[in-house]
């Protein structure tokens, strides 16, 4: 049974994903907001992931009660529109804190239990419209967060910690949710990710079928 960490657990993407996994054979160490009932195969946590602190101490608890983590899911994450005029340094620093320093705090602590063990993945959501500067001007410090993001898990994976130590960005196009398409009746529904597609996709990676670190959808 592979042992996962799934954080953002209690989104909107996050419901989707940790249903998907529950339907199969993992155990899933849940970060998530509110009181979760653990079960079985099922442990809840909580802790600020933009607190070094706080992700510390989470990773020590997770790890002390499980000997392997084969797989960091991080679905953290937030989004605000603003073009480059309207852009504030808190707006940036809110955007870069959730979207980009949660991932950072998350895997510099968890690395060190996974060089010990040789192997794990760590996985986040980046976003195909922050790297496209026609789109990325309209949410301007979303689109540097996410490109944060992805130069991360590009550095993690140069940096070439273990031969079985990967990481992972999935970039879907606008994520097909009832909040997004009541923000955006008249757009192309057809052309967005839906969740169950990145539900999906993060199995196969987690299960090794899909070894691709960046994976972009339609």
């Amino acid at each position: 049974m592979k042992n996962i960490i799934i954080t953002g657990a209690s989104g909107n993407l996050g419901e989707v994903v940790v249903a998907a996994f529950k339907s199969a054979d993992y155990f899933l160490n849940l970060v998530i907001r509110q009181a979760y009932e653990d079960t079985e195969r099922i442990r809840a946590w909580q802790a600020d992931l933009t607190d070094a602190k706080s992700v510390a101490k989470l990773v020590e608890d997770i790890t002390h009660a499980d000997p392997q983590i084969d797989a960091v899911i991080h679905l953290v994450g937030g989004y605000a529109p603003g073009k480059l005029d309207h852009t504030g340094l808190s707006e940036l620093d809110q955007m870069i804190d959730i979207n980009f320093k949660s991932a950072f705090i998350l895997f510099q602590e968890i690395l060190p239990f996974l060089k010990k063990q040789g192997e794990g993945k760590f996985i986040c959501i980046g976003a195909q419209a922050a790297g496209m500067p026609n789109l990325a001007r309209n949410n301007v410090a979303y689109a540097f967060s996410k490109q944060l993001l992805y130069q991360l898990v590009e550095i993690i994976n140069a940096a070439g910690y273990a031969e079985k130590i990967s990481a992972h960005i999935l970039l879907p196009t606008t994520l097909d949710t009832d909040l997004n398409r009541k923000h955006m009746p008249n757009a192309d529904f057809s052309q967005w990710t839906t969740l169950s597609e990145i539900s999906e996709t993060l199995k196969k990676i987690v299960d090794g079928q899909e070894l691709r670190s960046i994976l972009s959808f339609k």
